[in-house]
């Protein structure tokens, strides 16, 4: 099942479901557990309760940005290096020490609001998309504001994105065609110059149509186009001159 979330395809990973005992959810305070020697007070977000949930171990070590959504609404949108852990030994399993200061209020603060949705009949359902261009989860959080998205604010989050978008400003004449290829779920695509052309919505240079090199892969990142494709998870198989490029996903 997939959910297109601004201009991205987010695959469904699951619905979030807190261990139950007997159809009733089990609450937990892990707070009591901890032995607090220096006597910290309990964060904001650390009074609870909470709950214990758990995603599939497939998604260990995969990097993206994930959304949470219920009632067809995105709630919250986040980015991870590895989405199993994240959720895993995150979200689902508040340690003794997360509630108290200084501890993680996020992990705290998600999984408290899950459970109150969930406590009151409500669906959580989690999506991803596999990406390693984290920086998707400031476009999308500035677009759609979503409800539990507090921590940073709209005005961070368009700051922070001014700064990206500066440095990404080699990157952008070729963007669409690294998002083009990202959102393939092909394994080899052959386009056209006019193909490629229609992408990036402006023509291709010269050089594209008459030197080989033009289409490398060898990682000199400071070249706007070959960033495109390999930051994307691509390469380029393939060039006839003037005529069509294959390129091959390097990450199947």
């Amino acid at each position: 099942m997939f959910k297109q979330i601004g201009n991205f395809q987010f695959v469904k990973v699951c619905d979030i479901k807190p261990v139950d005992k007997n159809g009733l959810i089990l609450e937990n305070y892990p707070q009591t557990r901890y032995k607090n020697v220096k006597n910290l007070p309990l964060h904001k977000h650390g009074k609870g309760p909470f709950c214990k949930f758990k995603i599939s171990l497939e998604y260990n070590r995969k990097a993206g940005v994930y959304a949470l959504v219920c009632d067809d609404v995105v709630k919250y949108i986040g980015e991870c290096n590895d989405l199993g852990r994240r959720w895993n030994a995150g979200y689902g399993q508040i340690s003794p020490r997360n509630p108290h200061r200084d501890g993680q209020q996020t992990n705290c603060r998600i999984n408290n609001l899950i459970l109150n949705k969930v406590k009151n009949g409500k669906i959580i359902e989690l999506f991803f998309y596999k990406t390693n261009k984290l920086d998707i989860e400031n476009d999308l959080i500035f677009k759609l504001n979503p409800e539990w998205n507090k921590t940073t604010g709209r005005q961070n989050i368009a700051a922070r994105s001014n700064k990206r978008e500066r440095g990404r400003a080699q990157e952008s004449k070729y963007y669409e065609l690294g998002e083009y290829l990202r959102n393939s779920n092909k394994q080899i695509e052959v386009l056209s110059y006019n193909e490629i052309e229609k992408i990036l919505g402006s023509e291709l240079p010269a050089s594209a149509r008459k030197h080989r090199p033009w289409w490398g892969n060898d990682h000199n990142l400071n070249r706007s186009q070959e960033k495109s494709w390999l930051n994307a998870g691509w390469e380029v198989a393939a060039v006839s001159m003037g005529h069509d490029v294959t390129f091959r996903k390097n990450n199947p």
